[in-house]
């Protein structure tokens, strides 16, 4: 399955998410491989959004890490 978001969509995306980016910035982050995960993961985020439940399916989720289950 393969997803397309233009990169001015992307830009708007993750602006209003609080990370001001803009299309320019996207094409050269990309097109040198030039970027951090947290850059991937927001990029991501925004771009399956409507795709994907971001939370965690465990059945453990949710649960401390101390507590005993069983």
């Amino acid at each position: 399955m393969r997803h397309s978001v233009a990169y001015r969509a992307l830009a708007e995306r993750l602006t209003a998410i609080g990370i001001p980016e803009t299309e320019r910035n996207i094409a050269i982050k990309i097109s040198r491989g030039g970027f951090t995960a947290a850059f991937l993961i927001h990029v991501l985020q925004q771009s399956v959004a409507h795709h994907c439940d971001w939370r965690m399916s465990s059945p453990l989720a949710g649960t401390p890490l101390n507590t005993p289950t069983g």
